[in-house]
């Protein structure tokens, strides 16, 4: 067929269809290349994937099976004889509407997207309602689940349309058969308009500020990113809009186009200040008189980042004829903050609250902001302040007013429960995403896999041959036990360990079974070895020979490193507990006595129940809330005593009130540090506010701690009825120690040991280490610390005395020279007196 036959065929196709297209009411697009190129990550789901566009992607299959399970727990919400199959046929009825609201078309068969549809919309139903009635789930009780469950509920490429929702819903609530079924029960307003009541439900928990527009059942609402958009996105003053309106859109263009960067701006006498009073975040204004720009304080993290670069997205994907406000906001935040000393300017101007994260990389996201937010000129809100701060610039009048300089600081939940095994708990949990592809090493094993998660990986597989010698080695020990045993006895353990992790291990039964006997035999041998080293005892002698790979150094160190440091990689503690009990029947002393004496941990203080090789590894450096006095530091003793009381906690500080100034700084202040030789614990950090001397146990930084303390932070993170002990001591230690001369600091004082090429190696170490790791400041275990150091570096008298003792009293001749100096001044001071007044 010829090019003309062929384009005639197809328009004639659509001729004879004239009325089966209409353009969609949701749109629902595909971020450009262009814009996602500069922060990929930002516009993925982490976790969850909702909607086609990420349906079925890598790293994204975990959440699929409690889709089924939220499917199951909404079903028995609703009326008992409500049927899949009508919500199925509702779906159908829904796909070919569905299809055309996403601008990329789905590969997806029939059946597998309307399943897609189903499984999504009763998702978001049962996660609110779930939330709302504040019962406890396993995927948002873990310290991490909640926050990147909700910032992928809010990604631009990750929505269904909210009709799609709204009529599972009606489904589930019997409105379309005219009556409430007990579903309609479970919102906050049961007796408005159901579409009301469902909205109020989503904004009830998809964010923890007030709404500032409460939308109705009318409003055209496309997804759950588009209702965050109007509920919560403030709308700047009508006087704003007007004066914009008056604006020349030449001036607009002329405006963002030369705007220069703060640093640029100080230089030329413009003052970038604090907005205390702001009405909202767009309440941005400069006093061309007095050359003063004002603008509200800028709170961003990981989790705030990522929304507003979607919302951003989003607001640029409509067609409206109003102002563009999120995206005039960033181009001219992009336009301010352009390198990492723009950063460290608004962060000593208290603009910027200080990220978990270095000047360089908060830069490139503003960067990044500026390029997402492609303004329409004539529409800019801020065209008149950025032509009045052009002009200002460009004044030769202005340029040669000097630059101000100040000293400031800078600003720095798991108890889950699994509903198909009752009280059994999840255990052994993945690591997000999002913290994994900081560092992927950090948290897969090197040398051997244990458990289900990397059961199989092609370069792990030099090990299994030496677990089956560990088996051969461990059924020679015991006559009276055989192979038959071992199995039976890991088959009735089965059903307990799989509910132990948090993604339903893919092996069949016995593929699963045998992993649990290889696995636990390999650990049991291993640790009967190491102990071997230290206690002879003949029946703890070594049986598996002398094998190559395991008696190199390098090869017990990784091994070392992949069982006990690794989280994802870990079996529950009962399995090898119960074949230690088999071999050694009946045994000399509990499985945890033997590991503890093997790795000269000490006996257990508490009677914590160990859940696998890396909570035994945590207790042993960090001590639990029932073991006792003389194991807390002493600035959690409060907290840990009203604790043990029964008291409520102290009231949660805000974040601003939880920083501390770097070492370095803090040093110029007057604070001395010294090693703490008596503490009784790693994190045992104490300061002496008379004194201003603060103390630090002994600190070891090298290859191995990154793997150790990422996954200890990872795993301590999914105790969320216990305080975040080591959460807040990294996240202390990585306020203190963020240069290269904050670590030389600590190194002279030798309180830390640096094992790594550098001291700017270390910096990076310690600047990283908290990552992706959510702070509790339900337990701030170090706020009287925080504390006390920000009222002793704010002193005036400290900080007068510190310079004093180190420009005139740093060495001997400062010192002398000084001496001297007084000497002659006084010697000057007589004669002088005696010239004047000259003895009779």
């Amino acid at each position: 067929m010829s090019l003309e036959a062929s384009v005639e065929a197809r328009l004639s196709k659509l001729r004879a269809e004239p009325q089966q297209w209409r353009p969609p009411l949701v749109n629902i697009f595909r971020v450009p290349p262009f814009i996602r190129k500069g922060n990929p990550a930002a516009y993925k789901p982490c976790m969850l994937s909702i909607g086609p566009y990420y349906h079925g992607k890598d790293g994204l299959h975990d959440m699929e099976d409690h889709k089924w399970r939220y499917l199951n727990s909404l079903l028995s919400r609703g009326d008992p004889g409500l049927s899949t199959s009508l919500l199925i046929q509702e779906m159908r009825h829904q796909e070919v509407q569905v299809r055309s609201c996403y601008r990329e078309q789905s590969s997806l068969d029939s059946d597998n997207f309307v399943q897609m549809l189903l499984l999504d919309g009763c998702f978001i139903l049962e996660f609110f309602f779930k939330r709302h009635n504040k019962e406890p789930d396993v995927l948002y009780d873990v310290g991490w689940g909640l926050m990147h469950l909700t910032s992928d509920l809010l990604l631009l490429e990750n929505q269904i349309p909210l009709f799609v929702i709204e009529k599972l819903y009606d489904t589930l609530t019997g409105v379309q058969g005219g009556s409430r079924k007990p579903l309609h029960n479970l919102l906050p307003d049961a007796q408005g308009h159901p579409m009301e009541s469902l909205l109020s439900l989503f904004l009830e928990h998809i964010s923890d500020k007030e709404p500032t527009v409460w939308p109705t059942a009318t409003d055209e609402i496309q997804h759950l990113l588009h209702l965050y958009y109007i509920s919560f996105v403030p709308r700047p003053a009508t006087s704003s809009l007007a004066l914009l309106a008056m604006t020349d859109s030449s001036v607009c263009e002329a405006a963002t186009s030369i705007i220069p960067c703060a640093t640029d701006l100080c230089e030329a006498g413009v003052m970038l200040e604090l907005r205390r009073s702001a009405r909202d975040m767009f309440d941005i204004e400069f006093d061309i008189g007095r050359g003063i720009i004002e603008i509200p304080s800028v709170e961003l993290n990981d989790v705030k980042g990522v929304l507003l670069v979607n919302l951003i997205a989003f607001e640029q994907s409509q067609c409206t004829e109003e102002a563009q406000v999120l995206s005039g906001y960033a181009s001219l935040m992009g336009m301010f903050v352009r390198t990492s000393r723009d950063v460290e300017l608004l962060y000593r101007r208290g603009i910027l609250a200080k990220p978990f994260t270095d000047e360089e990389e908060m830069a490139r996201f503003f960067r990044h902001l500026a390029d997402v937010s492609a303004t329409n000129h004539d529409r800019q809100l801020f065209a008149v302040l950025c032509e009045d701060v052009r002009r200002y610039y460009y004044s030769w009048l202005h340029k040669n007013r000097p630059l101000e300089d100040s000293m400031s600081v800078r600003l720095l939940s798991v108890q889950v429960q699994s509903e198909q095994q009752g009280a059994q708990q999840f255990t052994i949990f993945r690591v997000p995403s999002r913290l994994r592809e900081r560092n992927r090493t950090a948290y897969e094993p090197s040398m051997i896999s244990i458990g289900p998660y990397f059961h199989g990986a092609v370069d792990l597989q030099a090990m299994e041959d030496q677990k089956w010698a560990c088996l051969y080695s461990l059924l020679g020990r015991n006559a009276e036990i055989n192979l038959p045993t071992l199995i039976q006895e890991m088959q009735s353990l089965e059903p307990r360990a799989r509910a132990c992790y948090s993604e339903q291990p893919a092996l069949g039964s016995n593929d699963f079974v045998r992993m649990l006997l290889l696995d636990s035999s390999f650990i049991l041998e291993f640790i009967i070895n190491r102990r071997s080293e230290h206690v002879h005892d003949r029946r703890f002698n070594v049986r598996w020979g002398r094998q190559a790979i395991l008696e190199a150094g390098w090869a017990r160190s990784s091994i070392w490193i992949d069982l006990f440091f690794l989280l994802e990689n870990q079996i529950p503690f009962f399995v090898h507990e119960t074949l230690y009990n088999l071999i050694f029947d009946p045994p000399a002393m509990s499985w945890e006595s033997f590991i503890r004496g093997a790795i000269n941990a000490g006996e257990s203080g508490g009677d914590t129940e160990i859940k696998h090789l890396l909570h035994l590894h945590y207790t042993r450096m960090l001590p639990t809330s029932s073991q006792g006095e003389g194991t807390t530091p002493a600035c959690c003793t409060t907290y840990i005593s009203g604790l043990l009381q029964g008291c409520r906690p102290p009231p949660s500080p805000n974040a601003h009130d939880l920083i501390l100034p770097r070492a370095t700084e803090m040093s110029e202040a007057g604070v001395t540090f010294k090693l703490r030789s008596s503490a009784q614990q790693t994190y045992d950090v104490a300061f002496d506010p008379a004194k201003g001397i603060m103390e630090i146990p002994k600190l070891y930084v090298g290859d191995d701690k990154w793997p150790e303390l990422a996954n200890l932070l990872a795993f301590e993170q999914t105790l969320g009825s216990e305080p975040w002990v080591l959460v807040n001591f990294v996240m202390l230690m990585s306020q203190m120690l963020r240069t290269a001369k904050d670590v030389e600091l600590l190194r002279k004082r030798r309180i830390l040991v640096n094992m790594l090429p550098d001291d700017e190696a270390a910096a990076h170490f310690f600047s990283h280490l908290c990552d992706g790791a959510t702070v509790s400041l339900e337990v701030p275990i170090y706020k009287e610390l925080y504390d006390d150091v920000q009222r002793y570096c704010d002193s005036w008298r400290h900080r007068s005395r510190a310079v004093l003792m180190r420009d005139y009293f740093g060495n001997p001749w400062a010192a002398i020279s000084v001496v001297v100096a007084a000497i002659l001044l006084a010697l000057t001071a007589i004669q002088t007196y005696f010239a004047v007044f000259p003895k009779k």
